[in-house]
């Protein structure tokens, strides 16, 4: 984590607006610089408008005695340890904003922001609830504008807690000594996360567990050699022997197999063969039976077509004669008709 640029107006005793920024000369390019002033000039306020966006809290709130006790404001009273306590007296409005590089590498901008509302005449408004943002600048988009959203967040971003960051990154006045007497897991937990050497202690962990399964596996194999017993040297003879009996018989077994397999491909060839044979005379059966049949049936239509021939001949003078009378028929029925007109012309 980075602070990069430092931004605000009207926090304790900063009045006017300013802007601190750690990426421009003179102070990108010093490699120590420290904040001085009287007492009362805002050293210990630039702290609180780093603090502020980022946790929301501050550490002269955080060891501010009596921190339960309330004071006065407009129509009602807030807590000493309250954030909004830091507005100037007298301003209608004031803000903190930090610029920071993530443990992820990337820009971030938080701000905190408290304002008044408008009083009567001469009289203070009461204070309203604080307004607070991230905002990605990597990524050019508003992260969350939510306080309880943007708290766990920003130590996600940051890499450290509260307690951590103003024990490591920040010292307040007079805090210097509260990392020096932090406890030895506590102290190397900080120190882990600001130089980034968490790694290592994950690489310890894990050939800790490795060698760990490694001695579970020793430990097994001991003991599987503790108990196998070392057979004599008439005993390897001996077994030796049967397993060399044991092989001549697998290797008889596996040559009378093979004959076996042999005679049983040759009798399937010849069962197929004759399979194949059968249904050639089958197949040669059933066309002697079509041919029978087709030859059965010509021999009827023939014999039925002579009987036709016969009886057309018979018939043949029986028609010729009935064509005759149907002429003869046609002219009687025309003489009739002629014979009626002119019976009708002379009637």
């Amino acid at each position: 984590m980075k602070i990069l640029a430092l931004r605000g107006e009207n926090i304790c005793s900063l009045q006017a607006r300013f802007e601190i920024d750690f990426t421009s000369e003179p102070l990108a390019g010093a490699g120590l610089f420290a904040i001085s002033g009287p007492t009362g000039a805002g050293k210990s306020t630039l702290l609180d408008c780093i603090c502020l966006p980022l946790y929301h809290v501050t550490p002269r709130l955080v060891s501010a005695p009596q921190r339960e006790v309330s004071v006065p404001d407009a129509a009602g009273e807030i807590s000493v340890s309250d954030p909004r306590n830091l507005l100037r007296k007298g301003a209608q409005s004031g803000f903190a904003e930090v610029d920071f590089c993530g443990t992820d590498k990337k820009r971030y901008r938080a701000r905190w922001e408290v304002t008044r509302a408008r009083g009567r005449e001469d009289k203070r408004g009461k204070l309203k609830k604080v307004e607070a943002s991230l905002f990605s600048l990597s990524e050019d988009k508003l992260l969350s504008n939510s306080v309880q959203e943007i708290k766990p967040m920003v130590v996600a971003k940051v890499g450290l807690t509260f307690a951590e960051f103003t024990r490591s990154v920040m010292l307040a006045q007079n805090e210097f000594t509260s990392f020096l007497k932090a406890g030895e897991n506590e102290k190397a937990a900080i120190l882990e996360k600001l130089t980034g050497v968490d790694v290592f202690s994950k690489i310890g962990s894990s050939i800790y567990r490795t060698n760990d399964a490694y001695e579970q596996q020793l430990k097994v194999l001991q003991t599987v050699n503790e108990q196998t017993v070392i057979l004599s040297d008439e005993r390897r003879t001996e077994l030796l022997a049967l397993v060399q009996r044991i092989q001549t018989e697998i290797q008889h077994h596996r040559n009378a197999s093979d004959l076996l397999n042999s005679e049983l491909q040759a009798f399937q060839s010849m069962q197929q063969l004759k399979d194949k044979k059968t249904a050639d005379e089958i197949r040669e059966s059933g066309l002697i039976a079509q041919k029978l049949k087709v030859e059965e049936r010509c021999i009827q239509v023939e014999k039925n077509l002579a009987e036709l021939n016969s009886i057309r001949m018979q018939s043949a003078p029986d028609i010729d004669r009935a064509r005759e009378i149907d002429v003869r028929l046609a002219a009687q029925a025309d003489e009739l008709s002629r014979v009626k007109e002119q019976w009708q012309k002379k009637l």
